[in-house]
């Protein structure tokens, strides 16, 4: 794992991992698919979507930066790769989590919506009481 985590931008390769970690290919497998519940190589993938999705988070780098900082050697294949762990584009999901970045803070900063509390009667003399907050999801 330290070999993956620290270089995920290389193209590694199970035989590279297991020489690495002085086992065979197969008991690397085995040990990954006890520990981890992953074989190495997707496990590898997954830990590169994950350090390209924290540096577009950051906000320091664009796409085509990010792809090119964690080994990937097109655009193109980044954002397919990105699209398949995330469900969407790399520019998509960062603007998606600038978003709800900028809601949190607002909504730290105003605290919950006013909140209005109604009354109603039922057909059989019940008071019914209900409340109104915020302007609810616009589609």
């Amino acid at each position: 794992m330290a070999v993956i985590h620290s270089r995920y931008a290389e193209e590694l390769d199970i035989e590279t991992l297991a020489r690495e970690a002085g086992v065979s290919r197969t008991k690397l497998g085995e040990l990954f698919a006890e520990l981890i519940g992953e074989p190495p190589m997707r496990y590898c993938g997954r830990w590169r979507m994950r350090v390209a999705a924290n540096m577009l988070r950051d906000g320091k780098q664009n796409a085509s930066n990010v792809a090119y900082s964690v080994g990937f050697n097109s655009e193109a294949a980044f954002t397919r790769a990105f699209k398949r762990e995330y469900g969407e584009p790399p520019a998509t999901w960062r603007r998606r989590v600038e978003d709800d970045a900028k809601k949190r803070v607002e909504l730290a900063q105003t605290g919950l919506p006013q909140q209005v509390v109604r009354y109603a009667r039922a057909e059989d003399g019940t008071r019914l009481a209900f409340s109104i907050m915020g302007r609810g999801h616009r589609w």
